[in-house]
C-alpha cells in the first residue's frame, strides 16, 4: 500500500497532467450563475466573461463533507494516510466541511486536514512542496511542519478593479470596500494572519505592479534570496505578464510563471481584471 494519498480543493486550478502524475482528488466548489448550479472548473473563461458583461448573478457554495467523505474512503483504500489541502477557511467553509468529513471518517487519525490561508497559485505551490517531499519518502507529520512553514514564508496578493463582488460574497466589508474605490483607486488586498485585508490602494495599474514589486522586493531582501512567484488571472493574461516581467526586474534569483486562470468560483468573487499573485521566498 502506497503511503501518503493528496486531496485538494477546486481553487488550486491544478491541470490534468499534475492531477494524473500525483493521483490527487479534486473536490470541486459550486458556482450558481443565476442559480444555476455549476461544478467549479466547468465553466469556460467566455462564460465568465459573458456572465460577467450580463449582469448574471452569481453565488457559490462549498462541497458537501460527503463529497470529501468519499474521496477519503476512495484514497484510504489505496494509501495509509490522506492529506487534504484546502482554501483559506476565513474565505470559505470549504476547510470545516473537510473536518466533518474527517470525523465521520471510519479512520479519522489517517486523515489530516490542513488550512494552506490561500488559493489559486498559492495552493498549487503547496501542491508541489507536498509531491517533492512525498517522493523522498517523507512522513506525513514532517510534510505537514514543512508546510507549516511555508505560510510564514509566502505573501498571497488578490488585484481587483473593483470591491463590489468580495463585499457582496462577504469576504470584505462594505466599509473597506468604500475606502478601497474612493477616487477610483485600485485596491490591492492581502492575506493577513488567514484573512484577506485591503493592504493598498494606487491610483493606476503601474501602481499595483509597483507596490507588488515593492513588496517582493522586501521579501527578497532587496534580491538577494530568491522568490518563487506564480501569478493567476481570471481574464487579462495581459496584466499578469506585466506584473511578471516586473518582478522579473529583481534579478535572475526570482522565478516567477504564469500558472493558468482563476477558477470560476474564485473569479465570481473577484470580478474581471483580477490578478492572483503568490510569492515565496525559496
Amino acid at each position: 500500500m502506497k503511503k501518503i494519498g493528496l486531496i485538494v480543493d477546486s481553487t488550486f486550478g491544478l491541470n490534468e497532467e499534475l492531477i494524473k502524475k500525483e493521483d490527487v482528488l479534486v473536490i470541486p466548489l459550486t458556482v450558481y450563475m443565476n442559480e444555476v448550479p455549476h461544478d467549479d472548473g466547468t465553466i469556460t473563461v467566455e462564460q465568465i466573461v459573458d456572465a460577467f458583461n450580463s449582469k448574471v448573478d452569481f453565488k457559490t457554495s462549498q462541497p458537501t463533507p460527503e463529497a470529501f467523505l468519499k474521496a477519503m474512503d476512495k484514497h484510504l483504500e489505496s494509501y495509509e494516510e490522506v492529506l487534504i489541502l484546502c482554501l483559506a477557511k476565513n474565505l470559505s467553509g470549504t476547510y470545516n466541511s473537510a473536518m466533518l468529513a474527517k470525523d465521520m471518517c471510519k479512520k479519522p487519525e489517517k486523515v489530516t486536514v490542513f488550512d494552506t490561508e490561500s488559493t489559486s497559485g498559492g495552493g498549487l505551490y503547496f501542491v508541489e512542496h507536498f509531491s517533492r517531499m512525498r517522493s523522498e519518502g517523507k512522513s506525513l507529520e514532517e510534510i505537514v511542519k514543512h508546510l507549516e512553514t511555508l505560510k510564514s514564508k509566502g505573501m498571497y496578493f488578490v488585484t481587483v478593479d473593483n470591491l463590489k463582488y468580495l463585499v457582496k460574497g462577504g469576504r470584505i466589508s462594505a466599509t473597506k470596500a468604500v475606502i478601497g474605490n474612493l477616487l477610483k483607486k485600485k485596491p490591492v488586498l492581502k492575506f493577513k494572519d488567514g484573512k484577506l485585508e485591503l493592504d493598498k490602494t494606487v491610483r493606476s495599474f503601474v501602481g499595483v505592479k509597483n507596490y507588488i514589486h515593492e513588496q517582493a522586493s522586501e521579501l527578497s531582501e532587496e534580491g538577494k534570496l530568491g522568490l518563487t512567484v506564480y501569478i493567476s488571472y481570471v481574464d487579462d493574461r495581459e496584466r499578469a505578464e506585466s506584473v511578471k516581467s516586473k518582478l522579473e526586474e529583481l534579478g535572475t534569483k526570482t522565478h516567477a510563471k504564469i500558472v493558468g486562470h482563476v477558477s470560476p468560483v474564485i473569479s465570481a468573487h473577484v470580478g474581471l481584471g483580477a490578478l492572483g499573485i503568490y510569492i515565496a521566498k525559496d
